[in-house]
């Protein structure tokens, strides 16, 4: 019981959630996938998307990073998520 509740402590803080998700999905990472999945939604190219988009792309993108961690740690509840995400936009800027 006590490495559960350190377990859910650590994983409650923002900064370590963030650190072990940027140990999977460095800023390169996020932005190849950024890229294919603006592909997926146009041919016109990120200039484009991005002057016409209504964040579908970035979405996806945030959501499979979110989706990643939950089913690797299974602990993150619906405010930790929103969190997250925000964190996640901020460190990651095309993720607006």
């Amino acid at each position: 019981m006590k490495y559960l509740k350190q377990i859910n402590e650590m994983n409650n803080n923002y900064d370590y959630i963030i650190a072990n998700i940027k140990n999977k999905y460095n800023h390169n990472i996020v932005l190849d996938m950024y890229t294919k999945e603006i592909e997926e939604w146009t041919d016109k190219g990120i200039e484009w998307y991005e002057k016409n988009n209504n964040g579908e792309a970035q979405e996806i993108i945030l959501d499979k990073i979110i989706n990643w961690y939950n089913d690797k740690y299974d602990i993150m509840d619906t405010e930790t998520e929103n969190e997250i995400r925000e964190k996640l936009k901020q460190e990651f800027s095309f993720l607006y």
